[in-house]
């Protein structure tokens, strides 16, 4: 099997009877559910709290001061070692192979470098960290290190409560949360969602400025106020007590008054500003910082035993990218946007986020009239030459490695081996020689300030994951990358008809419960606590601020699709949606839009099948997790009655349910679902992702069968549907709504 070339199957599988129409429960539900014991409860509380206004520095109240305060590193080095960080099997080989005393001396050099790098001068905590800046990233990965190497949990949160009172919190976060991801005894405990620890990045300085005079009054001047919006549109302020804590909610929109977003010669339009509903959702940006989170560039898969497999890590890079911008493209086409510029060299469009860093200072801006400024010509030229080799490689069908090897890119891991090349993770086969394209291009068009050593600098929006989808540059940085793999992609072969064909079996319809799919906009509310700064956390934790906007949401809808077997078999269910399309040939040239909405796997019977699928079942979407106050009296019940109640979806993030649909139009636009039904190819793997949950895996490319360019003939089998359909906007609560 070929493990590369894997497809994300669904676990809850749907099942079916033979000319009937019956939806059932998931089958592998509780595959998908962990139940807290007492001391993972005690656990999670413990990493919540470490993490709770974080950016204000040291609150003396919280249960893990005086256990920072009283830490030595140094007196307690012989407690990071391999017990709870490497699996008894990695135990096993290294003492087979008589390396074990080389380990521990590997791991007691963990802590002397880290404490070389305190004692000589870290990150202060008024500095503002970003992981890709070289000397920052490394300063972190000693701290991980620290973190990672811990021999038990009792150390490891020693050594975090340590370091929440003396390193940078941005250095903190994110050293921590990598190593809770990847350490085992961890592997259960579920982070706060990253627009509660940083608000500042996620709702504008306005709101943010609003919250803080709220917190210092405690809603004395806490009274109807403007905005310098367009309509001049109320802060709609609320305000109530609830037991033992008050809570006040501000109204925060995607933008007030200057356009966040305008492309070069678009003085006076909106652009892409229209689509801030989309590039600026909460659950959108939270989505894409998880999954670069969960496969952080930073780490190689030899620096950890769990959650990052180096057989798929390169492809799920460029499925995950080639799919966000499809669906980028179905919100353009929806505003009659023209297509996008992929070309580097091209003018960016200006992008003015009012977003400020925890020391007050604004994130750096691009002007509409933007030129890549002079101190950053030699990324600029970098970036040149490392397309041009990225682009060799692929016309040439192999890269070299750094003992100057040629390796072929087609084999069954050349996506992956291409991906990391040019994600220029720590796996790429020769990083000195192609860099990092994805980063390069982040320094060129970033707009940040570079100063005269890692004290003096200002990040800008594409240098962090949680704001990169903000930018409209991220879209022409990922427009052109896909446009480097469609190339790659257009090299290989492209499937014949018995590589697509489902012979037996024939989709007869396709039917939505709904006579028309639907979207408008609806309200939600984001606790932001950690915007302010609270004189201890009993009284931080007496007081909820949230900041409440609208977002774009969809009515909930089924499908059903009748299949007709002739024997029983199981089958994968793979389902899209993509612009509407005239005929084959428009298809060829836009297969690359077609975003996948769910994919299953089926048992079907001999003969008519009738398979009902929710909206709700689908795979590639969730619903955003629960919010900070609501988890923690959750776990606090759970705690007094023993922690058997508590029970969580491993499946903490993916992609924002609400997003499922394009926007559509008032007067209904047209898009165009296709379904493909395939056997089941290669005996299934499980992944288990600490982030997406668990998922069985097959033989097959990510994207399939869209994951290459369409061959006109071969897209007529009967195992293949198309069905066109309209998605209506309704418009009732959009004139509260700006973007």
């Amino acid at each position: 099997m070929t493990l590369n070339k894997a497809f994300v199957l669904c676990l809850a599988a749907v099942s079916l009877v033979a000319a009937g129409s019956i939806r059932h429960e998931q089958q592998y539900e509780h595959q998908q559910q962990q139940h807290f014991d007492h001391d993972s409860l005690m656990r999670q509380k413990k990493i919540f709290d470490l993490l709770w206004y974080v950016e204000q520095g040291s609150i003396v109240d919280a249960d893990y001061y005086e256990i920072g305060r009283q830490y030595d590193i140094v007196a307690n080095i012989d407690h990071y070692h391999h017990n709870a960080s490497i699996h008894n099997d990695a135990i096993i080989i290294r003492m087979k192979n008589n390396k074990i005393f080389y380990f521990l001396k590997i791991v007691q050099e963990v802590v002397t470098d880290f404490i070389d790098y305190y004692r000589n001068g870290m990150l202060t905590k008024d500095d503002i960290f970003s992981y890709y800046h070289p000397e920052h990233r490394d300063q972190m990965m000693a701290l991980y290190r620290l973190f990672y190497y811990a021999r038990d949990f009792v150390t490891f949160y020693q050594t975090a409560a340590w370091a929440r009172i003396h390193m940078n919190p941005g250095m903190f976060v994110t050293a921590f949360s990598t190593a809770v991801i990847y350490r085992p005894d961890t592997q259960h405990i579920r982070l706060p969602a990253i627009y509660e620890l940083y608000p500042n990045v996620f709702f504008d300085s306005r709101v943010i400025r609003e919250a803080q005079r709220v917190a210092m009054t405690r809603g004395h001047e806490y009274q109807q106020q403007h905005h310098a919006g367009e309509e001049h549109e109320p802060m709609k302020q609320q305000h109530w007590s609830g037991p033992g804590f008050e809570t006040f909610h501000l109204f925060s929109n995607y933008s007030q008054g200057w356009p966040m977003c305008m492309s070069p010669g678009y003085y006076h339009g909106r652009d892409e500003h229209d689509l801030g509903y989309f590039t600026h959702d909460i659950g959108l940006n939270a989505y894409y910082y998880y999954f670069r989170m969960m496969y952080p560039f930073w780490l190689s898969s030899r620096d950890t035993q769990t959650s990052l497999p180096k057989w798929i890590r390169g492809e799920l890079y460029y499925h995950v990218h080639q799919q966000l911008m499809a669906r980028y493209h179905l919100e353009r086409i929806g505003h009659d946007l023209p297509d996008i510029e992929h070309d580097f060299q091209a003018g960016m469009p200006g992008f003015y986020g009012q977003y400020t860093f925890h020391t007050g200072v604004a994130m750096p801006r691009r002007d509409w009239w933007n030129v890549v400024p002079y101190y950053k010509q030699r990324y600029y030229e970098q970036l040149r030459h490392i397309d041009s080799r990225i682009e060799e490689a692929i016309d040439s069908g192999f890269v070299v490695d750094e003992h100057g090897n040629r390796y072929g890119l087609s084999g069954p891991d050349g996506l992956n081996v291409l991906a990391n090349l040019i994600e220029g993770n720590r796996d790429s086969i020769n990083a000195g020689y192609y860099g990092s394209y994805d980063a390069l291009f982040r320094h060129t068009f970033g707009q940040h300030y570079e100063g005269g050593d890692e004290h003096d600098y200002v990040p800008s929006s594409l240098h962090y994951f949680a704001t990169s989808m903000k930018d409209p540059a991220f879209y022409r940085m990922y427009g052109k990358i896909v446009d480097l793999f469609l190339r790659y992609k257009s090299r290989l072969p492209r499937y014949t008809r018995p590589e697509l064909e489902f012979p037996g079996v024939k989709v007869e319809s396709v039917e939505l419960s709904e006579e028309q799919l639907t979207t408008y906009f609806d309200a939600q509310d984001y606790l932001i606590n950690n915007a302010v700064n609270a004189p201890s956390m009993k009284d931080g934790q007496s007081f909820h601020i949230k900041a409440w906007q609208h977002h774009l949401n969809y009515k909930p809808f089924d499908y059903k699709l009748a299949v007709n077997s002739d024997k029983s078999t199981k089958a994968v269910v793979r389902f899209f949606l993509g612009p509407a399309v005239d005929d084959y040939a428009h298809l060829l040239r836009h297969f690359q839009y077609f975003y996948m909405l769910d994919e299953f796997e089926v048992d079907l019977a001999a003969g008519p099948n009738k398979i009902v699928r929710n909206c709700h079942d689908f795979f590639f979407v969730s619903e955003d997790p629960e919010p900070y106050e609501v988890f923690l009296q959750r776990i606090g019940v759970a705690a007094d009655a023993g922690g058997e109640e508590l029970k969580l979806e491993r499946r903490v993030h993916g992609f924002p349910a609400r997003l499922l649909l394009p926007k559509g139009r008032p007067e209904g636009m047209p898009f165009r679902l296709f379904v493909h039904v395939a056997p089941v190819l290669g005996e299934p793997v499980r992944y288990t992702s600490r982030v997406f949950g668990d998922s069985l895996m097959d033989s097959r490319p990510l994207g399939y069968p869209l994951d290459r360019p369409v061959s006109e003939p071969d897209f007529h089998g009967p195992n293949f549907y198309f069905k066109d359909v309209l998605i209506y906007h309704q418009q009732e609560h959009d004139k509260t709504v700006h973007y």
